[in-house]
């Protein structure tokens, strides 16, 4: 179901009051909430709300560190016999990601407005991204 279809099965069920299917209520709901929420751009393209796209750049950094793990292991490291303290890992506070991805040469990059940036996207600026990598379960 595309974004279209799911407004418009959304509409024309609430307004025949007919919400038998309560689960595909909800997805064309979901998915209409959804639709309403990406933003047209002046082209016509969607694109992702800020929060999306803070949570596709931890996403993205995690890969990076994921492909420098693999990279390691494929030149003969073996990561699993590092002690903890050797093994990889980087921190990166919410604030310095909201200040570097949205805020980075602009006039609101201090502390106040980097803050109220994080409230405004729902993220904890006291909180910090771990970047590891991924240990074998044995």
């Amino acid at each position: 179901m595309t974004n279209e279809e799911a407004i418009d099965y959304f509409k024309r069920s609430y307004a025949s009051g007919n919400t038998d299917d309560e689960r595909q209520h909800n997805e064309a709901l979901d998915m209409a909430i959804k639709a309403l929420e990406q933003e047209p751009c002046e082209d016509g393209m969607e694109k992702h709300t800020d929060r999306q796209i803070y949570d596709g750049c931890i996403h993205l950094m995690q890969k990076m560190v994921d492909y420098f793990q693999e990279y390691l292991e494929y030149l003969g490291y073996d990561l699993d016999k590092l002690d903890e303290d050797e093994r990889f890992a980087v921190e990166i506070s919410n604030m310095e990601i909201v200040r570097w991805l949205f805020l980075f040469h602009t006039r609101n990059s201090g502390g106040c407005s980097t803050r109220d940036f994080c409230e405004k996207i729902g993220i904890d600026d006291s909180e910090v991204v771990k970047f590891e990598f991924e240990r074998d379960e044995e």
